[in-house]
């Protein structure tokens, strides 16, 4: 039988899920930039897959079943094949829209792996282990994509406005 804490710390899931597929599907409508659009169409449609393997799992646990591990899947993993040039980045106004969709993105990105991670370590069901820990790497990925285009806009930035000593 799940418990209720089970139960609400899935949808605390879906609803963060939810939450970054909605800022990713809004900032690759509103981008003028091609790349930046494909690779935050790609991150919304991980985020939707992911709400979706909850949801599953949520249904499940409302009807007292276990946890299961088999739903798991890349869902094609869209946005590891993405790649954002340097060049694509020297693009981005540092202050503009692009770089405070990544810079909120780096927000939601942190806060799933540390819910997540979380998660993984308090579960005692192996398989609601494996599927928080599969989730927490997953977006830890996001996250040091994240992390690295704003360290290659910073860069840009710094060079642009001579901020290097060379």
């Amino acid at each position: 039988m799940t418990d209720a804490k089970t139960i609400d710390i899935l949808k605390q899931a879906i609803l963060g899920e939810r939450r970054g597929a909605a800022l990713y599907d809004q900032v690759a409508k509103q981008t003028k930039n091609p790349k930046m659009a494909e690779f935050f169409k790609g991150m919304a449609e991980e985020e939707k897959g992911h709400e979706a393997l909850l949801a599953a799992q949520l249904k499940s646990a409302m009807n007292g079943k276990p946890f299961t591990a088999a739903q798991m899947n890349d869902f094609g993993k869209k946005v590891t094949t993405a790649f954002i040039s340097r060049e694509t980045i020297a693009g981005i106004n540092a202050a503009g829209f692009e770089a405070a969709a990544i810079a909120s993105a780096i927000n939601l990105e942190k806060n799933a792996v540390e819910f997540y991670g979380k998660r993984a370590d308090a579960a005692t069901d192996d398989n609601e282990k494996k599927l928080y820990r599969w989730l927490s790497d997953w977006e830890k990925g996001h996250l040091d994509m994240l992390n690295k285009m704003d360290q290659d806009l910073t860069e840009s930035v710094w060079d642009s406005n001579q901020f290097f000593p060379y």
